[in-house]
């Protein structure tokens, strides 16, 4: 019995599969001949050579385009740039010889690109506030100094001190009455 219950099982699965096999023939999702999956491979060959080709021309028109671009934009906006940037050269120079009280003039011209990475003078208000941080900094360290030869209570005391119970002794809104 156990055989002849596998054996039909296998029969099923069998015929099953003819039958999907048929129904997909018939709604067109499967060749019905070796010719047609022939005929198919040739044609998704023939798409991805076309997709292939559509996008070696599309590379090749964005590299066109964005050359195209670049050139334009050295023809009109180059002029500009160049004044822009002789403009801000000039500024620093004068700049410098201003805060130099006149006396001397930048030696490089690599200063003027380094012209950021230098960190500018405090002003007396800076240079106050940060005399203030210092103090109210040296402060608090003094403070923490003598807190420390306090003794620190323990995880249980710190728990039970802030969860103590209140009674309407303690309540803010019972008080006033």
């Amino acid at each position: 019995m156990i055989v002849q219950k596998y054996f039909r099982a296998f029969l099923d699965r069998k015929i099953i599969h003819e039958a999907r096999k048929a129904e997909m023939e018939f709604l067109g999702m499967i060749p019905d001949c070796e010719d047609e999956l022939e005929i198919l491979s040739l044609k998704n060959q023939r798409n991805r050579a076309n997709r292939k080709d559509d996008q070696i021309r599309n590379e090749n028109a964005l590299i066109d385009e964005t050359t195209a671009i670049k050139d334009d934009l050295k023809k009109t906006e180059s002029p500009d740039i160049r004044e822009h940037m002789l403009y801000e050269r000039r500024n620093w120079i004068t700049e410098f010889y201003e805060d130099h009280e006149g006396k001397e003039l930048p030696s490089k011209v690599e200063q003027f690109y380094e012209r950021h990475n230098v960190a500018k003078p405090l002003t007396k208000e800076e240079e106050e506030l940060k005399k203030k941080e210092a103090a109210e900094a040296k402060k608090n360290a003094e403070k923490a100094k003598k807190n420390a030869g306090k003794k620190k209570k323990t995880e249980t005391e710190e728990f039970l001190f802030t969860h103590q119970p209140k009674g309407p002794q303690d309540s803010a809104y019972v008080m006033p009455l």
